[in-house]
């Protein structure tokens, strides 16, 4: 089996891997090495639409003309994230007694 990675210094190999995964690598003031994904999306509340829930663990978020489709853990509770969107938007629209998602 070939070593995919250069002969090189390990920043340069990290570099690297961060790279090829379209990650963000830096380091803090202590030193520590820090990772983040570069690929997120930030949706405009606004051009959401609806959000439905899938069982307990998918979520989809209708945004302009595509859905996106959030999974989960356990841990999480989706329906919260549910309920605040639909909350929020029946605020901006005036709306006191809204449906609430469920």
């Amino acid at each position: 089996l070939k070593n995919p990675m250069p002969k090189e210094n390990h920043k340069t190999c990290l570099q690297l891997l961060a790279n090829a995964c379209r990650c963000i690598i830096r380091q803090d003031e202590y030193g520590k090495i820090i990772i983040r994904a570069n690929f997120a999306n930030i949706l405009d509340f606004n051009d959401i639409y609806v959000v439905t829930l899938l069982g307990r663990m998918k979520m989809n978020i209708y945004y302009k003309d595509k859905v996106y489709q959030v999974f989960n853990d356990r841990r999480t509770n989706l329906i919260k994230y549910m309920h605040m969107f639909y909350i929020i938007k029946n605020k901006k629209e005036g709306i006191e007694d809204g449906f609430i998602g469920i």
